[in-house]
């Protein structure tokens, strides 16, 4: 549904908030982390989520360099994360001011749609997001030699490695006049003998796709930065502004 009025306008408030951030310290590059967040209510009108969780499920922007929400979303809890997302990406790059020199993304894997990733190349967006892993692109992480992989530290119990994956999806989606090449990084975690994960596996891999130039580890590590912004911003609403604790008039 549309917005209400006093909504719409608390939303105008907030770009002038992000203006004068703006103007008081200003930054050149705007990187969007988005995230979505399940809060738990036993509100009549609530929906089941993924996780067997009745409540909701907001999603929200942060500007990591202004540490400020650009945008958020409502939503009932059974709207799956990785649904409606260039929806959300649209106001909230709307919402930024003039005269940034670079935009870019991240987010998990409730962004790995085409949709997204088409959206942030026709707008000359950078992104890392994490990557579904299929069972094609799981296959192409086993049959990389172990020379591609690259250790990124050995923790004791478990040691990280990452690769680059010479990896082309099979959605038709791949266009080679794009401007940009979509990349895709894994990370592979192994279990020393005698600890395994809680599936019972000693490895596990993970992937990101960008479409960003330069070493893949530093991707992968900037990456993960959202845990700092987006991830904090909902503990913060939840735990620190009672945004967990929904009432009729809440959001």
């Amino acid at each position: 549904p549309q917005e209400a009025a006093p909504l719409a306008g608390l939303g105008a408030a907030n770009r002038t908030l992000v203006a004068a951030l703006q103007r008081g310290a200003p930054a050149a590059t705007a990187t969007l982390d988005v995230d979505a967040t399940l809060v738990e209510s036993h509100k009549e009108a609530a929906t089941v989520a993924y996780d067997g969780t009745r409540g909701y499920q907001p999603v929200v922007v942060v500007w990591a360099e202004q540490d400020v929400i650009l945008h958020d979303e409502f939503r009932d809890g059974h709207v799956p994360a990785g649904c409606g997302n260039v929806r959300v990406l649209q106001p909230a790059v709307a919402a930024l001011p003039q005269g940034l020199t670079q935009l870019r993304v991240r987010a998990d894997s409730a962004l790995y749609e085409s949709a997204v990733l088409r959206w942030c190349e026709d707008q000359e967006i950078e992104y890392a997001i994490s990557a579904d892993l299929s069972a094609q692109l799981h296959a192409e992480l086993l049959r990389l030699p172990a020379s591609a992989w690259q250790l990124e530290r050995d923790e004791g119990e478990a040691r990280r490695e990452w690769a680059e994956v010479p990896y082309v999806p099979d959605d038709k989606d791949y266009r080679k006049n794009r401007p940009c090449r979509r990349r895709y990084l894994a990370l592979r975690v192994t279990k020393r003998q005698g600890h395994l994960f809680a599936d019972g596996r000693a490895v596990q891999h993970f992937a990101v796709v960008t479409n960003r130039e330069g070493e893949g580890l530093a991707l992968l590590q900037w990456h993960r930065q959202k845990a700092g912004t987006v991830e904090h911003t909902h503990h913060v609403l939840k735990n620190e502004l009672a945004a967990a604790a929904l009432h009729k008039a809440a959001w």
